[in-house]
């Protein structure tokens, strides 16, 4: 007996294939604190939710044909802005350089806003795209401007509305470094 264990409509957009391709941010929207589980382990996490358009047009019957395909990241703030945190890889392929914790004082991430990187995707167990690294553009290339409106999406706004406490926040700036400590 078969059995479809995904109670997903089904898209007729075909899936963003495994490859290294040229993408903006066109948004980037706080969910909250949400509540998270890692090898059955639960926490909370401040998250965010990053939309790049991808420099790849879809190619399917109906209104999504010569769109840009579009590919979300669901990003951990971090509590430190040391160079794993994603935000920081990220802002690290924007600038072409490492990004160091200096960058993260007051750090608005609308200021990422319009930023060109290429990302490296793979594909999840569920057949998704999935991002699995970012880096800066090669020279010469020309940037990409967004295409698409960065007001929050109903899906998105879902989410955050199951934000522990139902709030969104800011997040914070990066501790001071020990050595720079008063005390």
């Amino acid at each position: 007996m078969k059995i479809n264990l995904s109670d997903k409509p089904k898209s007729n957009i075909p899936t963003l294939k495994a490859g290294t391709y040229q993408a903006v941010i066109s948004a980037i929207w706080d969910i909250g604190v949400q509540k998270t589980s890692f090898e059955g382990v639960e926490s909370t996490k401040h998250q965010l939710i990053y939309r790049f358009e991808v420099n790849k047009a879809i190619k399917v019957e109906g209104d999504f044909n010569g769109k840009r395909y579009t590919i979300n990241a669901r990003i951990n703030v971090p509590g430190f802005f040391g160079e794993k945190a994603t935000v920081v890889k990220i802002q690290s392929a924007i600038d072409g350089e490492q990004a160091t914790a200096d960058k993260f004082n007051d750090f608005d991430t609308d200021s990422q806003i319009g930023g060109n990187v290429l990302i490296s995707t793979g594909i999840t167990s569920g057949g998704n795209a999935k991002i699995t690294g970012y880096s800066s553009l090669m020279d010469g290339m020309t940037t990409m401007t967004p295409e698409l409106d960065p007001e929050m999406q109903e899906w998105v706004k879902k989410i955050a509305s199951e934000a522990v406490g139902n709030e969104t926040s800011e997040f914070s700036a990066p501790p001071a470094p020990e050595d720079t400590l008063p005390f």
